[in-house]
């Protein structure tokens, strides 16, 4: 287990395995990709939102097929790159947009190849 720093008032949360980004929302929402399958003791796959209170929010839940090494937040949605072909069940090739709320997968489909 490793230890990440959280950027919020000194809170600490934990993962099995790398991060490679981390978004912060203007509400304090903290937004961690990278490759792992549990952060703070929740099971999550490579994607996960940690609240401003240092808890990983159990409301949202995308699922990504392998390591997430980008994100940013731009248009209400969490747009993410990585080494995926997959997300939440449907194809996003290394890229996909998720609600930064319910984590529904949005429609819009880069199609990436290579």
């Amino acid at each position: 287990m490793v230890e990440v720093p959280s950027p919020l008032d000194g809170n600490d949360f934990r993962q099995d395995a790398a991060v490679s980004s981390i978004e912060v929302a203007s509400d304090g929402t903290v937004y961690v990709g990278g490759n792992y399958t549990s952060i703070g003791g929740k099971a999550r796959s490579n994607i996960a939102a940690v609240s401003s209170a240092g808890t990983v929010l159990d409301s949202w839940i995308p699922v990504a097929n392998g390591a997430v090494r980008d994100i940013a937040l731009a248009n209400s949605k969490v747009y993410m790159v990585g080494q995926f072909d997959n997300m939440n069940g449907s194809l996003r090739r290394g890229a996909a947009a998720v609600s930064p709320t319910t984590a529904a997968l949005d429609p819009w489909n880069a199609l990436l190849t290579g």
